[in-house]
């Protein structure tokens, strides 16, 4: 090993630097709404925003200390919040939907029912309640994630919509402390979600992450985790519990996001580090792709990445299903595919990241400096997935364009030729980015945490070694 500081900084690598991924989420803006598109170049996308992607985005600009910049992006949706309930309640149609407002019904149908925000949004719409588009449901993930970014970015300015945004998971949590999963599939709890609505629940609290028991909610969404889903011996986190038991999916970001927050602490207090190290291998070993793709600027590259499932899974190998409502959609690739995820991979190197530092801190030299390799091996190959399009440096959401990617959704095309070597799609998504937030120190299950001063002082590993 060599000393951290000994590892090239990504210019001098010749790679994409955070400063120019947080510039191409800028110039991708709406003027006037200040969101930027999921996904640049897929047809039928252009002006769709998903809550969770705005949610990441906006902690872009804020990890390169541009905090206004942040504010503009988070300003919308807190104007919205900030809408009074009784007017969502007389305005609201059919589907209790009003712009992007819905009225969610707690899972205690005894109390009545709270603003919470859906999950798509028309990213050009001014109007006061703004306009919804293609999901119009409610989740926890989505919410959580724009309660933690709000958390970051100006909790003092943001108090009255992040408190309506806790009030919104607290209806969608079980007497169990499972947070189901809203209006789309509510007699079910995923785990990943799960995770960012307990931590949500924490934060919204302004509890100190470090100290235990947490609020009460907090705690319950950790009982409920370590009760059902978490496996400390052989190292498996589920991906999630419904009538059908638990499933048996694997789901990359169950165990990244995990290891990450406060959740992974709570793991290391009461499993202690060898279950962390467990856990890390499982994630590796399941999600870790060599992949092959082409990229819009027509340059073939070969990247490691993390998958979104495990792509050896019989059930994600099977014949890929074109019906939308079948059980099979968004979850088959037919074959042997693996396809790699810029976004899911910098979630990855966060987890990489924090769990280094449980062993630095811990004492186990050896697997901290292991973990560190494994992180900015990692933040490296992501950093390659990146490319110059009209003057904005994007990534593909996916390597592998319109497959399944193991939990319900197809990954978008960012990239098509026609046998006459037209190119009717040529984009990506700058969700991408967010290999900026662990590269800059930024934790988004933990707001103002220091831990990346920590990470800098373990011994780096030559990158070529890590790979």
């Amino acid at each position: 090993p060599t000393p951290a500081q000994a590892r090239p900084a990504p210019a001098a690598a010749g790679l994409v630097t955070d400063a120019q991924i947080a510039q191409g989420v800028v110039r991708l803006q709406d003027a006037q709404t200040n969101l930027t598109p999921s996904h640049v170049g897929h047809p039928g996308f252009e002006n769709l925003g998903f809550l969770y992607d705005e949610a990441v985005v906006a902690l872009i600009p804020f990890a390169m200390k541009n905090r206004a910049e942040a504010e503009q992006m988070l300003d919308h949706f807190d104007a919205r919040l900030r809408i009074p309930l009784a007017e969502v309640q007389s305005r609201a149609d059919t589907n209790r939907v009003y712009g992007i407002l819905k009225l969610l019904t707690p899972v205690n149908r005894t109390q009545p029912p709270v603003r919470a925000l859906i999950n798509g949004v028309n990213i050009r719409s001014t109007v006061r309640q703004g306009q919804g588009q293609m999901e119009y449901l409610t989740t926890p993930g989505p919410l959580s994630w724009l309660l933690l970014s709000m958390a970051h970015v100006n909790p003092t300015k943001y108090a009255q919509s992040i408190q309506i945004l806790e009030q919104a998971l607290r209806a969608m949590q079980a007497p169990d402390g499972g947070v189901r999963d809203g209006d789309r599939q509510p007699d079910t709890v995923h785990t990943e979600p799960h995770v960012d609505a307990g931590v949500g629940l924490l934060i919204a609290a302004r509890a100190n992450p470090a100290q235990t028991p947490w609020p009460a909610p907090a705690e319950a969404a950790w009982r409920w985790f370590r009760g059902n889903v978490l496996d400390a011996a052989a190292g498996v986190i589920y991906q999630g519990l419904g009538p059908g038991g638990r499933s048996q999916r694997h789901a990359t970001d169950a165990y990244s996001w995990t290891l990450a927050g406060p959740f992974g602490d709570r793991i290391q207090q009461e499993f202690g580090l060898e279950t962390l190290w467990r856990l890390t291998l499982t994630m590796l070993h399941r999600s870790l792709v060599q992949v092959t793709w082409t990229a819009p600027d027509a340059r073939q590259r070969t990247s490691l990445q993390l998958d979104y499932t495990d792509p050896t899974d019989p059930a994600v190998m099977r014949p890929l299903v074109d019906d939308s409502m079948h059980p099979d959609y968004g979850v088959t690739r037919g074959g042997y595919h693996p396809a790699g995820s810029p976004e899911w991979s910098g979630g990855g190197v966060l987890g990489l990241q924090k769990t280094a530092v449980r062993f630095w801190r811990g004492g186990d030299r050896e697997k901290a400096i292991q973990c560190k390799a494994f992180a900015d091996a990692l933040e490296d190959e992501t950093r390659g997935t990146f490319y110059p399009l009209d003057g904005v440096q994007l990534s593909p959401y996916s390597t592998a364009q319109n497959v399944g990617t193991g939990h319900g959704w197809r990954t978008p095309l960012y990239y098509v030729r026609t046998p006459q070597g037209q190119t009717p799609v040529r984009g990506g998504s700058p969700v991408g980015g967010w290999v900026v937030l662990p590269s800059q120190g930024i934790n988004p299950f933990i707001p103002g945490e220091t831990y990346k001063a920590t990470f800098d002082q373990i011994p780096s590993t030559p990158i070529a070694e890590a790979r």
